[in-house]
């Protein structure tokens, strides 16, 4: 394999673009200047939560499936096994049944976004929104927007 005849240096120069701007940047925090994105941010908010929801139906529909067939009693096997899935998170992961794996991809799935929901919630929203006193005049407007007679002007 041969070896590479580019040394890097700190003290080198840099090609114009992105480079000569990140090593000019990076000498002064007062020279940096990012966009915040933050409708973009908000947008993706919106788009997790509604992700979220969707997942949470999904879970509620089968503990509803679940209720009802424990209740009924008529396949006492398949009772068991989902009341057993029901109290124990290592019942539902070892779960032999196709619900079962279904069931457990759901839960998987539902983690996997709420943790990304979360970091956005503690992250984002918080450089997106400096301070409490920025929301407070949007509360009347999300009210309104999301009350059920609201209608789209587009």
């Amino acid at each position: 394999m041969a070896s590479s005849s580019v040394t890097y240096n700190t003290h080198s120069e840099r090609p114009e673009g992105y480079p000569s701007l990140a090593k000019f940047i990076s000498t002064s925090a007062d020279c940096a200047v990012f966009r915040k994105f933050t409708e973009l941010n908000v947008r993706n908010l919106f788009y997790l939560q509604s992700e979220i929801l969707d997942l949470e139906a999904q879970l509620y529909k089968h503990d509803a499936e679940d209720v009802e067939v424990i209740a009924a009693k008529l396949d006492m096997e398949d009772a068991i096994a989902r009341d057993h899935a029901a109290r124990s998170y290592l019942q539902l992961r070892r779960g032999q049944r196709a619900m079962d794996q279904d069931r457990f991809d759901l839960v998987q799935r539902i983690r996997e976004v709420l943790k990304v929901y979360s970091v956005y919630m503690t992250v984002r929203v918080k450089k997106c929104f400096t301070n409490d006193t920025q929301m407070k005049p949007m509360i009347p407007v999300v009210r309104v927007w999301t009350s059920p007679d609201w209608s789209s002007p587009v």
